[in-house]
């Protein structure tokens, strides 16, 4: 039977996991990114909808109403030979 080195600990038999304990590495998240000064992107009024125009599609166009920050409805309008057409 071989010494135990003075690196590895001698293994307890009353011991049910006679590995052992290595502590886990730690892992440090990166630093978050900060965006550059200057290029900030407008802020749109919650009552001022987006609208989307389908370019395959000639005469639908989409729009996104705000009710307020978390509340919304999409409107499609359509024209068609002069008919407008409106879906949710």
């Amino acid at each position: 039977m071989t010494e135990p080195t003075p690196e590895t600990p001698p293994l307890d038999p009353t011991d049910p996991d006679p590995t052992p304990e290595t502590p886990a590495p730690v892992e440090e998240e990166p630093p978050a990114e900060e965006e550059p000064p200057g290029e900030e992107q407008p802020v749109v009024p919650s009552d001022t909808p987006c609208t989307a125009v389908y370019p395959n599609v000639p005469g639908v166009v989409c729009q996104i109403e705000f009710d307020n920050h978390f509340a919304f409805r999409i409107v499609h309008t359509a024209t068609v030979n002069g008919q407008t057409y409106e879906w949710e």
